[in-house]
């Protein structure tokens, strides 16, 4: 996505190379770290690039979802004491199992419908458009898409 992999607008979903792979494991395999990935992707496309890392921890979509690795015990801590001394919420339910938690589970979602059925119209419209549909986000994607194009849409889009 631009940071541990080539950004590439023709391929939205480049893997990491096996050196990023390599890296990530020795890195959260150090019990004196606590390795937090974030990312904008889907909690599936995680599982599957990352999944076999056993102590990383990852947040999918933008945190919207969050996956603990298995030696989280103090991050896990930190986000469902109540009485935390850094001030951080407790988000997490204290007795969950669950492989991928929700963040912020109270989140109003109901918008997703109606701007689905809008930029679905617009990637129509556009040829080298598409989007992806998340659970908590809608991403459009256009840069493989005629620049003057794209740009004389979205204008049309935000007004």
């Amino acid at each position: 996505e631009g940071t541990m992999v080539e950004q590439d607008p023709a391929k939205p979903f480049p893997e990491p190379s096996q050196e990023v792979l390599t890296m990530l494991e020795r890195l959260s395999s150090d019990p004196k770290n606590v390795v937090v990935m974030l990312s904008g992707k889907r909690k599936e496309i995680l599982d599957k690039w990352f999944g076999g890392i056993a102590n990383l921890n990852l947040g999918a979509e933008h945190g919207y979802f969050f996956r603990f690795g298995s030696n989280s015990k103090f991050l896990r801590q930190c986000l469902i004491r109540e009485d935390s001394g850094y001030n951080i919420v407790p988000i997490l339910p204290k007795n969950s199992n669950e492989s991928w938690e929700k963040l912020f589970p109270s989140t109003d979602l109901s918008w997703v419908t109606t701007v689905k059925a809008i930029v679905e119209m617009y990637c129509d419209r556009i040829d080298g458009s598409y989007a992806e549909i998340k659970q908590s986000s809608i991403v459009w994607y256009f840069g493989a898409a005629d620049r003057e194009f794209v740009t004389e849409q979205a204008n049309e889009l935000r007004n």
